[in-house]
């Protein structure tokens, strides 16, 4: 197990309509930064009304398992 040491501390300035994902190293191992984007912003763009936060978890979630699972 990691020791808090080891975590990281990260200050982003964030305005209004940005979205932060928040996820532990199952994400992000799994998952590069261009695939997550792509999720989000097909999610987004093809709902034509935006997207909830449970619909963006569900789709980034349903994207991390379909990369971690063995062909």
């Amino acid at each position: 197990m990691a020791a808090s040491q080891d975590a990281s501390l990260v200050r982003v300035p964030v305005r209004p309509g940005d979205i932060l994902v928040l996820a532990t190293d199952g994400l992000f191992d799994n998952v590069d930064e261009e695939a997550l984007l792509d999720t989000i912003e097909d999610l987004i763009e093809g709902s034509g009304t935006g997207a909830s936060p449970q619909q963006l978890a569900d789709a980034i979630a349903a994207c991390a398992a379909g990369l971690s699972l063995p062909l």
